[in-house]
């Protein structure tokens, strides 16, 4: 009776298990074996080889354990076994095959590896990435734009990514890339890749980074060549003239406290470069690096008390900013397209 409770344990418990590890594999949308990168496919193809090849060895052993079990557990009566005088060859000849196994995927990595760090095209665009607790930064040398959080770049041409940090290691992160790339302190580091179709790709940061590292997200947008060609037009601008009275009374909101010590608003007197650059905020889909959605509501709540959002978030609160005051900060911003 025991003995059956006991093994009615280990079946449930195996269910479990594997119902678990069938749920672990469940996404919103993210799939890292659909690699858009032609460099970024070297690695997962690199990756399904290993573990079909892992998975047909594990087979192959469960088996022959299976079968050894089988025919030869000890019997009441049984003689003793006879010594196998072929063993030590096929431990000999087990172990070459592995060593080989083994120098071949060494090869196919090296191969991958040199694929992967080729430098980038001349014709790349060339974008500077800058990881900052909490959030990213986007320079375009190139093309006069500075962004954050929303990377837009052009599906179909090169592109080199250059990583560094102002602060403490960051790791860029796109599943659908098929790699990632370090930030680190005092080091650059270079991602050349091209995307191959439009589209918008998620991603994180993968190095932890302090509290509020799990909201770091990446939100990557791969415009067609007339869609990014706008964007860019449309970034190249300095920040979009108050529209009505209550935008204008904002723009003096914003310009009177302490947020021009953080940001910058091109064509305004704001110019620092400590947090996020606001010149097109509006045209953002999220506040606080994904973290909620960019409206109206969200944003009053963020410049009220940025911390009840995203806790420990560097951005301090303005609790003594009037309702109107706010109302009117939050009417100018909105307006940064």
């Amino acid at each position: 009776m025991r003995g059956s409770t006991r093994q009615r344990g280990l079946w449930l418990g195996a269910v479990i298990t594997a119902t678990l590890v069938l749920l672990a594999g469940c996404t919103s949308g993210v799939d890292s074996f659909d690699v858009v990168t032609s460099r970024g496919r070297s690695v997962s193809d690199l990756f399904l080889w290993t573990i079909i090849i892992a998975a047909i060895i594990f087979v192959g052993i469960a088996i022959a354990v299976a079968y050894i079990l089988i025919r030869y557990h000890d019997r009441p009566g049984a003689p003793a076994p006879r010594p196998n005088r072929h063993v030590h060859r096929f431990q000999i000849a087990w172990i070459s095959a592995m060593v080989v196994l083994f120098a071949i995927f060494a090869g196919f990595m090296f191969h991958s590896m040199n694929i992967i760090g080729a430098p980038a095209a001349p014709s790349a665009l060339r974008v500077t990435v800058i990881g900052h607790q909490w959030w990213w930064e986007y320079q375009y040398p190139d093309l006069h734009v500075t962004t954050a959080n929303e990377l837009h770049v052009p599906a179909g041409r090169p592109l080199q990514l250059t990583f560094q940090t102002s602060d403490v290691i960051h790791s860029f992160w796109v599943p659908q890339f098929g790699w990632k790339m370090d930030a680190l302190p005092q080091r650059s580091n270079e991602m050349a890749f091209t995307i191959d179709k439009p589209g918008y790709y998620q991603g994180t940061c993968t190095e932890f980074c302090g509290a509020q590292h799990a909201w770091m997200r990446l939100r990557v947008y791969a415009d067609t060549p007339d869609q990014f060609d706008a964007w860019v037009k449309q970034h190249q601008q300095p920040a979009a003239p108050p529209q009505s009275e209550l935008a204008r009374s904002g723009e003096q909101v914003f310009l009177a406290n302490t947020c021009i010590s953080c940001h910058t608003v091109a064509g305004t007197s704001a110019n620092a470069n400590i947090g996020p650059n606001l010149t097109h905020f509006a045209s953002r889909e999220t506040i606080g690096t994904g973290i909620v959605t960019n409206n109206p509501t969200n944003l009053t709540q963020w410049i009220r008390d940025a911390g009840s959002i995203k806790p420990h978030v560097l951005m301090p609160g303005f609790p003594t900013l009037s309702d109107d005051q706010l109302k009117a900060l939050v009417a100018w911003l909105e307006g940064l397209k």
